[in-house]
């Protein structure tokens, strides 16, 4: 294990038989472990008001209730959550989506928790890495439509090549300090106004 390891809270709604050995186990590993015992009522509340950190959940069922408190949670902290229930009649792909990394059916051997809450923030982390790439391009792929549009829009007012209208584009831009997206957004509105 490497030598700092995350926060991790150790969120358990019932008295789990191997807790102690769990703490111990992520303590042995360097996690910096906080045990919570949660009551059904306000839990997520509970966890947000804690500062970040891996969240492992200790559920004797998994209920869809524990999943719209999970998507709660990460409606306001990313964070990274592995879930250990004695059962659940949930469909996979509900868990998934309610922002679980990692799900495991009792039993869990103490000794091997601390490489799964490793493996969930690792896998957590890359998640979150890809999440942000995704929007840039998603934005930058927003952003190039609008440019498009400008030009087309340029072309057609004043009859010239794309060309001549990028470069218009890229000078006035520049000219006036904005962005070209900022720049042919402001563009592409004041033409959908008239239209």
């Amino acid at each position: 294990m490497a030598e700092n390891q995350p926060p991790l809270l150790l969120a358990s709604f019932y008295q789990h038989a191997s807790l102690d050995s769990f703490i111990r186990e992520l303590s042995d590993a360097n996690f910096l472990v906080e045990h919570i015992s949660l009551a059904e009522a306000d839990w997520a509340d509970r966890i947000l008001s804690l500062p970040e950190a891996t969240l492992v959940l200790l559920v004797s069922e998994l209920q869809a209730h524990h999943l719209t408190a999970i998507e709660s949670i990460h409606g306001q902290r990313s964070v990274a959550i592995v879930v250990i229930a004695c059962s659940h009649t949930l469909a996979v792909s509900d868990i998934v989506a309610a922002g679980v990394h990692a799900y495991l059916d009792e039993p869990v051997r103490p000794d091997k928790l601390p490489l799964i809450a490793s493996l969930a923030d690792a896998r957590f982390k890359m998640w979150r890495s890809l999440s942000s790439e995704l929007k840039l391009s998603q934005q930058k792929l927003s952003e190039r439509k609008l440019i498009e549009k400008a030009k087309g829009v340029l072309m057609e007012q004043k009859k010239i090549s794309e060309q001549q209208a990028y470069d218009q584009l890229r000078r006035t831009a520049m000219n006036q300090g904005q962005t070209m997206a900022v720049l042919a957004s402001r563009i592409v509105s004041v033409v959908e106004i008239f239209d």
